[in-house]
C-alpha cells in the first residue's frame, strides 16, 4: 500500500466519521424536539388535573407520562423550595412570601427538563420577593 493510498483511506475514514457524527447529532435534535413537545402535553395534563376531581383518571395518565419521560432519561426540573438557578429556570413572577428567603422558588408554574445533558426547556417559576419591595 502506497503513501497515497494510506492518505486517501484516512481522508475517507475521516469523512465517514464526520458524516456519522452529523447524522447522530440530527437524530439527537429530533429526539429533543419530540421530548420538548411532550412537555406541552404534560402542561395540559397538569392544568386539567388541577381543575378536576382526583378520581377522573387524568392524574394516572399524567403520572404515566412523567414515568415515561423519566424512563427515557429526562430529568424534570421542579425546583420548588430551592434557591433560584437562572441556568435551569426563568423567574416569571415575584411574590411576597413571609418567612422565605428572597430568591427562593415558591411556586413552579411550568416544569422544565434536561435530557442527556441538554436543557430541553427551562422551568417557569415564582420566586420570593424581597420583603422591602413594594414599600
Amino acid at each position: 500500500m502506497s503513501g497515497g493510498d494510506t492518505w486517501l483511506g484516512l481522508m475517507r475514514a475521516t469523512e465517514f466519521a464526520h458524516e456519522q457524527a452529523l447524522r447522530e447529532q440530527a437524530h439527537l435534535d429530533e429526539l429533543s424536539a419530540l421530548l420538548r413537545s411532550l412537555f406541552e402535553v404534560l402542561d395540559s395534563l397538569d392544568r386539567l388535573v388541577g381543575a378536576s376531581e382526583p378520581s377522573t383518571g387524568l392524574d394516572a395518565v399524567r403520572r404515566q407520562l412523567v414515568r415515561a419521560l423519566t424512563e427515557a432519561g429526562v430529568a424534570l426540573i421542579d425546583p420548588a423550595g430551592e434557591a433560584f438557578d437562572p441556568q435551569q429556570a426563568e423567574a416569571v413572577e415575584q411574590r411576597p412570601s413571609a418567612g422565605v428567603e428572597p430568591g427562593t422558588v415558591v411556586d413552579v408554574i411550568r416544569r422544565g427538563g434536561v435530557w442527556r445533558g441538554r436543557l430541553l426547556r427551562t422551568a417557569h417559576v415564582a420566586i420570593a420577593a424581597n420583603s422591602n419591595q413594594g414599600r
